[in-house]
């Protein structure tokens, strides 16, 4: 019991610091949703105009239904903005602790994380955006008209597009795994069958849910797995 409270003693400043921290982003992301949240009329406007296909109406089926969506793109809008202001204070936070060829990683990576992250959600958005025109021509053909929930729309559009963001991010997770010596490179040369099909079945779950379209989303994530690999292979240094 001595011994456990000597710990928490110990660590009691890091604590402090860390909830801190924790208060102060919280402050900035609530700050941030309001603003996204009273920004978000223009924002429906212009995705409203993107997506203003031939033959499909956009429709609000309730009366609560644009606060809805104006509540999904502030959290949205507050997300984004977050990130920084937290990348700052991650790495205030265990700045202190990391050692000098750590520290030249970890600003290697993050302009690469942040570019990765970007390129993901715009490929998701051309990816989605086509696929919506196919299908809006497809129902027209079939004598079926287009009547679709604004708020859902949206809502899925940006929801997809983020989550593929984050996906597009493994490479970095495998580089700083191989860099600690958790995985080697050839792990993840004989493990490829099983990271392919993990990629299919993660992919599987954001829509949309048709063959090509998922073969699109995941080629682009097999080519970023075979480079990380090739790369990691070329410079392979443990971190030290």
């Amino acid at each position: 019991m001595d011994e456990l409270r000597k710990k928490l003693k110990e660590y009691s400043p890091y604590f402090e610091d860390l909830f801190k921290r924790i208060y102060f982003l919280t402050i900035f992301f609530v700050v941030f949703f309001v603003i996204g949240f009273f920004l978000s009329a223009p924002i429906i406007k212009l995705s409203a105009r993107i997506f203003d296909f031939n033959d499909v109406v956009l429709a609000a089926t309730s009366p609560f239904q644009l606060v809805n969506l104006a509540m999904n793109a502030g959290v949205f809008f507050a997300m984004i903005l977050s990130i920084p202001i937290f990348l700052y204070h991650f790495y205030a936070f265990i700045g202190t602790g990391l050692k000098k060829g750590e520290k030249k990683i970890f600003f290697f990576l993050l302009p690469i994380g942040l570019f990765l992250f970007l390129l993901g959600f715009a490929y998701s958005f051309f990816i989605l955006y086509f696929t919506m025109q196919t299908l809006a021509n497809i129902n027209m053909s079939l004598g079926i008209k287009n009547l679709w929930d604004i708020s859902a729309f949206l809502s899925q559009i940006i929801s997809t597009s983020a989550m593929l963001g984050f996906i597009f991010e493994f490479p970095i997770i495998i580089t700083l795994l191989i860099k600690a010596g958790f995985v080697s490179i050839n792990f993840l040369r004989q493990k490829r069958r099983f990271v392919i099909l993990a990629m299919f079945i993660t992919t599987s779950l954001l829509p949309p849910t048709d063959g090509i379209s998922l073969l699109v989303m995941v080629l682009p994530l097999i080519v970023m797995y075979e480079i990380t690999i090739m790369y990691n292979s070329l410079g392979h240094k443990q971190l030290t």
